[in-house]
């Protein structure tokens, strides 16, 4: 087993992190929009969503850390990739909450569960671990997916 490398580890995740309070700050206030709108079914209360993101982040960020850190090819192809799909994560609030541009945010939500579950194939092909890391992330992504098309059904 190898030595963890613990600043590299604590700066992907904060890295991680930082992405997303980047997105969270340019989305605008999502949390009064979320609070005025008509909901689907089994959607989550607001406040639910800090947690899951906190967990999402710190889960990414040792995922990628894990990748950066292995032996073999195809690392930098699959951070590159861990990249792409967190710029998408961060479009799809600035879409949905801030432009209020529902159909677009629907396309850049299918966008990114495409990219997040190629981002966990590549993760896992260079360290299974990385790659179940990814799973809970692909699994909320697929219900981003359903909340987004059930807001734009209900909305």
């Amino acid at each position: 087993m190898k030595q963890i490398k613990w600043r590299p580890l604590l700066t992907s995740i904060l890295a991680a992190h930082l992405a997303g309070q980047v997105a969270r700050l340019l989305a605008g206030d999502m949390a009064g929009v979320y609070a005025v709108m008509t909901v689907p079914p089994f959607s989550p209360p607001g406040w639910m969503f800090r947690p899951v993101w906190l967990a999402l982040y710190t889960l990414m960020g040792i995922a990628a850390y894990r990748v950066w850190d292995a032996d073999g090819a195809g690392r930098r192809n699959a951070i590159r990739l861990y990249g792409a799909q967190k710029v998408l994560n961060g479009l799809w609030p600035m879409l949905f909450f801030r432009w209020g541009n529902g159909w677009l945010a629907v396309a850049a939500v299918f966008a990114l569960a495409g990219l997040v579950f190629l981002t966990m194939r590549r993760f896992r092909a260079i360290d299974p671990a990385a790659g179940r890391l990814i799973v809970p992330y692909l699994v909320w992504v697929g219900y981003m997916v359903y909340l987004t098309v059930g807001f734009l059904v209900v909305g």
